[in-house]
């Protein structure tokens, strides 16, 4: 018995590349925020390769444009109902939204085969005076100034003290904020 001829295949239609957006949205302000920054891509055999040099960050992140839907004390920001958005809620027109503080910073060194974490992390300079009693007077709420804070950088056993633009000028990983209270201290 003869076989039946073979449908042919229909042209494969050209592919065009197009950019993209990737979008996350929160409903909820988190406390303690991480953001993890894409350091790799693939090359053109699909194998991966990391991607250095230095990525700009703030000491201080004010989220607002962000989160446009959560109010300054992380609860979902409502405003009110219309029509045009099938009665979902609508952020406050001056809407400032949660802001956060740069708490900690994790670095890689190396390759994708390979490489070291070092950790660079805050205290509060001030924290000694404190616990003996001393407090400095004022009372006022506490603001992410250098003055206040001493960064250190800690690689497996060594833990040494650093300056911010140091801090600043290290090729970040992960960036760990926590959110400020309504007062302007870090919860």
């Amino acid at each position: 018995p003869a076989t039946p001829p073979t449908p042919p295949t229909p042209p494969t239609p050209p592919t065009a590349h197009a950019g993209s957006h990737k979008r996350y949205c929160l409903h909820r302000a988190p406390p303690l925020l991480t953001l993890h920054l894409k350091r790799f891509e693939r090359d053109g055999r699909g194998r991966l390769r990391k991607l250095g040099g230095h990525v700009g960050f703030p000491l201080l992140l004010e989220a607002g444009a962000a989160l446009p839907m959560v109010q300054a004390d992380g609860a979902p920001a409502v405003a009110g109902k219309s029509k045009g958005n099938k009665g979902k809620a609508t952020p406050p027109a001056t809407h400032a939204g949660p802001a956060y503080d740069l708490v900690g910073v994790v670095e890689h060194l190396g390759s994708m085969r390979g490489g070291h974490y070092v950790a660079y992390v805050r205290r509060a300079k001030a924290e000694q005076q404190r616990k003996a009693g001393g407090g400095g007077g004022g009372g006022g709420a506490a603001s992410s100034s250098s003055q206040q804070w001493q960064w250190y950088r800690a690689s497996d056993t060594a833990v040494s003290a650093v300056s911010e633009a140091a801090l600043l000028a290290c090729e970040a990983y992960l960036l760990l904020y926590a959110r400020r209270e309504e007062g302007g201290e870090v919860e």
